[in-house]
């Protein structure tokens, strides 16, 4: 019995065959949300017999951990609904637990299984019917609706390749392909290393504090600036696109506009809502082990409460101008949605007003960036460490997840979209659409301007991602990081979204405009295409599927750079595997059911490829450009 415990602090022991012996069970005695004392212990010991074996031993190896707590409640990572210092350490039997807790499926559960049958049963049938059916059957309106579910007909779709499209000359926003992949990559690898702190157990937690000041693990703090990529990718897509598409038809830009508002929002949110309730109703019941415990109260905590704030994209809002917990990555997307409800206005105006209208809205929107940051900052002392005390729970909700401290990659996006668009109209019709970007893109026309111009952009955001080293490699012995000065911190977060964003633009606006083609080929290599399909889900469930492998260990997981990169490598091979259902059987029908809803009483057109294609009209790019983002 004894050898199946852990005998020292966050050793799992051996949750398996402890379990197995009729005299024993399996205990944990949570200390904080990721330190934990495993035994295998008699079967009659009870909970209050592990607390007061607790209070009457303090001297024994189990003294430690309470020096570990303290450690993690001063770095914020003690978890808000374990009340652990007041109430003292929790003592929980996992099997018992999960025998009361996960064994049977609630009513809401049962209600998200019959719904996925019912998406199964239609996916089986469309799929027999695209095969048997005769084509005058096809052409029913009842019968295209179905073969939206179609498997092999969104398979083919999610695996042709540009090359096989060949629908003309290759266009470069191609590379945004591998900017989207490259992006989702470094966001898993980011969460794999800060949310160690938080979710798994480490067998080195004493060391693993100290080893995240060391040099190989800038790029996981950086990581942070992964997201800021997807904001650029969609102030980008949305301005070029939405030009496009109102140059077409210049009298009906406000049925446009409308229209582009009611794309979006069927286009996104079917398959949002469907990760949101799975997650929220289903997750407590796909893992099993010594640590999967407290799964509700631990994540999507906020659902319950605050799951319509999700629906109407103002959870970075609500509650009390904080940030639900309802699906933790869902932030982005409610600033995503917010920033595309302003594009259009500013577009319009941009388009029908006046060209200087559009710069002068990005202006405004940087400088609207920096000074929210700066002010947010200041008013809560912010700091550039993730792990510093002062921080608290300020950071991620007033700062972190808030539309006017995320605009500027998305105004600086929305500027290159309208570069990028001017230069093909002169190119096109030699006709200067845009004064000031005509003058942006010919000064690119210079070798020196446009590599002087990259290179600044890649000094730019490594100056932003390796400057934080300092801060990170000197902690202060209480763990305070206050090597900084207050207005050094005040004024990083005051400039890093802006100077991101410019950093970015300066990279990439050079390859969109034709140039640097051997780095632009790598970038819109074919490969890339297949994973940036399922770039949006990959995003939405990535973090859910790691809270769920992560408690479901079986063993401790040694915190150190091999181990992360490994994770990280295992994570998105996996993820990438579970967004694939999930794209074919509700992303895919979704957008095929919105389209066939909005192409009934239009004219016909030749037929293009309906997903993915760059060289697509608007209205159906438009309704996809989140693809490009996440």
């Amino acid at each position: 019995m004894f050898q199946y415990s852990g005998i020292e602090l966050n050793n799992l022991g051996n949750f398996k065959d402890c379990n197995k012996l009729d005299y024993a069970r399996y205990v944990v005695i949570v200390l904080a949300q990721i330190v934990v004392q495993v035994y295998c212990g008699p079967k009659v010991c009870t909970a209050s017999d592990y607390q007061s074996l607790m209070a009457i031993e303090p001297q024994m190896q189990l003294r430690s951990s309470f020096d570990t707590t303290k450690k993690l409640t001063e770095l914020n990572l003690q978890s808000e609904n374990l009340d652990l210092e007041s109430s003292g350490p929790l003592v929980l039997f996992p099997k018992e637990y999960q025998d009361d807790h996960y064994k049977d499926y609630d009513d809401s559960a049962k209600v998200m299984i019959a719904f996925m049958s019912i998406i199964s049963f239609l996916v089986v049938v469309a799929s027999i019917a695209e095969f048997f059916l005769p084509k005058r059957l096809k052409d029913i309106v009842i019968m295209k609706a179905l073969l939206c579910f179609s498997l092999p007909s969104n398979l083919k779709k999610l695996l042709t390749t540009r090359s096989q499209e060949r629908l003309g000359q290759k266009d470069t926003l191609e590379i945004l392909n591998a900017v989207r992949v490259l992006s989702i990559a470094w966001v898993i690898f980011g969460h794999v290393c800060i949310f160690a702190f938080e979710i798994p157990i480490i067998i080195n937690i004493g060391s693993a504090f100290a080893s995240i000041k060391e040099p190989e693990y800038i790029l996981a703090y950086g990581g942070y600036y992964a997201v800021d990529t997807f904001f650029w990718l969609s102030g980008l897509l949305m301005a070029y696109l939405f030009i496009i598409e109102i140059e077409k038809k210049p009298q009906n830009y406000l049925f446009t506009a409308l229209l582009a508002y009611v794309h979006r929002f069927l286009r996104i949110t079917p398959v949002y809502m469907f990760c949101l309730l799975f997650f929220w109703r289903m997750q407590k019941y796909l893992g099993n082990g010594p640590a999967y415990i407290l799964i509700d109260e631990h994540f999507n905590a906020d659902c319950s409460d605050y799951w319509y704030t999700n629906l109407i994209y103002l959870n970075n809002f609500i509650p009390d101008w904080k940030s639900s917990g309802c699906l933790g990555v869902s932030w982005y997307l409610a600033n995503d949605m917010q920033f595309f409800i302003l594009s259009p206005i500013v577009l319009i105006l941009y388009i029908k007003v006046h060209k200087l209208i559009g710069w002068l809205a990005v202006l405004s929107a940087c400088i609207c960036g920096i000074v929210s940051g700066g002010a947010m900052a200041h008013h809560f002392d912010l700091n550039v460490s993730t792990f510093a005390p002062s921080n608290g729970s300020n950071q991620f909700n007033y700062y972190y997840v808030k539309p006017y401290c995320r605009i500027p990659p998305y105004a600086l996006g929305l500027a290159c979209g309208m570069i990028l668009y001017s230069y093909r109209k002169y190119q096109e019709k030699g006709t200067i659409y845009d004064p000031i970007a005509y003058f942006i893109a010919k000064t690119l026309k210079n070798i020196f301007v446009r590599c002087g111009m990259f290179f600044f952009g890649l000094a730019l955001i490594n100056v932003l991602i390796f400057i934080q080293y300092d801060t990170y490699h000197h902690p202060g012995d209480d763990n305070s990081y206050h090597h900084w000065s207050k207005d050094a911190n005040y004024a990083f977060y005051a400039l890093e979204r802006f100077g991101y964003g410019l950093g970015i633009s300066c990279i990439f606006l050079p390859l969109l405009l034709g140039y640097f083609k051997p780095l632009a080929d790598f970038l819109s290599y074919s490969a890339w295409s297949f994973i940036a399909r399922l770039n949006f889900v990959i995003y939405l469930i990535h973090l859910s599927v790691m809270q769920i492998i992560w408690k479901s260990q079986k063993t401790v997981w040694v915190f150190d750079m091999y181990g992360n990169v490994s994770q990280t490598i295992s994570f998105f091979v996996f993820v990438s595997i579970c967004a694939l259902p999930i794209v074919l059987a509700i992303e895919m029908p979704a957008a095929n059911l919105e389209k066939l809803i909005f192409a009934r009483g239009t004219p016909k057109k030749s037929p293009l490829n309906e997903d993915f294609v760059i060289n697509e009209t608007l209205m159906s790019r438009i309704n996809k450009d989140l693809k490009f983002r996440n």
